[in-house]
């Protein structure tokens, strides 16, 4: 009797533990099913962001509201879940809650702008590195299997853009300024650069989820014919230098050496000198030179710690206008004014130098290094995709933001999802 009893009881074990193993292969996989349609829909509203803007007020904050979820998913889950943070991620957030400190000590001390306004740029601030980290949490489970959803909406988007710019130059559909005696294409999006970048962004995200690159080659194409069509110099270039990575990796069975990538930036100056020329070097280049020129002279003066969230070379700096522009005698520059600031956020490395001072801008590039140093470590010669993505997508960010805001503005959120993408392989780590 005590013989047919333990083996009923060994039994109905077994019979409990294939149901748990069902029930958990099934959250799994309806868990993932989640996850992609998270993504797909998080894709859709953010590449035609701009253009919905227009229409629904609160999508011109779509990029700050995820930044705030982000903070507070990552406190959140990091304390539910008692999880272990990786060193170099560890040193992420230090360098964040340095430049906060930072940022924060000088609105106190020398109350240059108002505390609410500095929140508000203080989320600027860091939103990408709270996506990035956001997305390490939430996309930590999208896997291979469901690409073939992505995939397809992906293509359809291009398709659309592709078609539309076809028939805006039949038809002239979008209105658009003559750059070299041709007219730029911007479609429905507010500037040509913004449809640039997304155009940018698909073309990462096809790669990122093709199972074979090669047969995505004519949607790259598609999208290239689209990026040149809008007549900017600066994301032409950063394709251009991303299609060679590309092509070079998918020809190498070698990650990308900091070796390599200084003979790239190389390449970089020297085609694009004269841009580089024109807006940082020429005595009378315009805002983005005195932008540059007066950092260097705000980071001494206020050693070592700048002069605080929102008052130098940021959106709110020009919206709440700082009276640090008139203190160096600046605010009469073209672009710079109160009231006409169209310039006025046209910059990246001289608003981190600026308003955190050295020790910002050392945080900051430490953080991007750490960034860099997880991509180089995520290198898998059986899976390239992964790489690529994420490399291109960090070279983009860093050639942008040579003239551009490139790390705080609403296109930062995308390339933070995508380099947060596929990278936790240790679900007991928050990043």
């Amino acid at each position: 009797m005590n013989e047919k009893n333990s083996k009923e009881i060994l039994i109905d074990n077994q019979v409990k533990d294939s149901l748990i193993y069902e029930r958990n292969k099934l959250n799994k996989k309806e868990n993932a099913v989640k996850v992609t349609y998270t993504y797909i829909i998080l894709m859709y509203l953010l590449v035609f962001q701009d253009f919905l803007s227009n229409y629904i007020y609160v999508f011109r904050f779509l990029d700050e509201i995820l930044a705030v979820i982000g903070i507070s998913m990552g406190v959140l889950y990091l304390f539910k879940n008692n999880l272990k943070i990786k060193k170099d991620n560890f040193i992420i957030v230090m360098c964040l809650c340095i430049i906060t400190i930072v940022g924060f000590s000088s609105i106190i001390k020398y109350r240059y702008q108002s505390f609410i306004y500095a929140m508000i740029d203080w989320i600027l601030v860091i939103k990408f590195f709270s996506t990035y980290c956001l997305s390490k949490i939430v996309f930590k489970n999208l896997g291979r299997k469901e690409n073939n959803r992505i995939i397809v909406h992906i293509k359809f988007m291009i398709i659309v853009l592709f078609l539309l710019t076809i028939a805006n130059y039949v038809f002239n559909l979008y209105d658009g300024e003559v750059r070299f005696g041709i007219k730029s294409n911007r479609l429905f999006y507010s500037i040509p650069a913004i449809l640039a970048s997304e155009c940018f962004i698909l073309m990462v995200n096809i790669i990122l989820f093709s199972k074979n690159i090669k047969k995505v080659w004519i949607y790259i194409f598609m999208l290239s014919i689209i990026l040149v069509s809008t007549l900017r110099i600066k994301v032409i270039g950063a394709t251009l230098v991303s299609l060679l990575i590309i092509f070079y990796l998918s020809m190498s069975n070698k990650k990308i050496t900091i070796s390599r990538l200084a003979i790239v930036g190389l390449i970089c100056i020297i085609v694009g000198y004269g841009q580089i020329s024109f807006y940082f070097l020429d005595i009378n280049s315009g805002a983005r030179r005195i932008l540059l020129d007066t950092s260097i002279k705000i980071a001494n003066d206020y050693f070592p710690i700048g002069t605080g969230f929102g008052t130098y070379g940021s959106y709110i700096s020009g919206e709440q206008y700082s009276p640090i522009y008139a203190k160096y005698r600046i605010n009469n520059v073209f672009g710079l004014v109160k009231g006409k600031v169209s310039f006025v956020s046209d910059t990246f490395w001289p608003m981190i130098l600026g308003q955190f001072g050295y020790i910002g801008l050392i945080s900051y590039i430490v953080c991007i290094i750490i960034i860099f140093k997880n991509i180089q470590r995520n290198y898998d010669s059986q899976n390239k995709k992964i790489y690529m993505a994420q490399l291109i997508s960090l070279i983009f960010l860093l050639i942008s933001s040579v003239s551009d805001a490139s790390f705080v503005h609403s296109i930062s959120i995308q390339f933070a999802i995508i380099l947060g993408i596929h990278t936790t392989k240790n679900k007991e780590e928050l990043l």
